[in-house]
């Protein structure tokens, strides 16, 4: 993986990498699967409140085909 940036935006991540002890690599590694692995749980996992999951519910048992049905173009 190989990405540009801007000698201002480098700045930072040099920063940090440093004061934690690792490798710019290293550092923007971790923290690029830290973000990808939030960002999929984001998307792969729903978690409602009470209330809202019990609304979901009883729009999903009252689900009727006739108003899914497919139409023709």
């Amino acid at each position: 993986m190989n990405v540009r940036v801007a000698p201002t935006q480098k700045k930072l991540p040099e920063k940090a990498a440093e004061a934690s002890g690792q490798s710019i690599s290293a550092f923007v590694l971790d923290h690029a699967l830290q973000a990808a692995h939030r960002a999929l749980g984001e998307v792969q996992n729903c978690s409602f409140s009470v209330r809202n999951a019990r609304l979901f519910m009883a729009a999903f048992l009252k689900y009727d085909e006739k108003y899914f049905k497919k139409t023709s173009n």
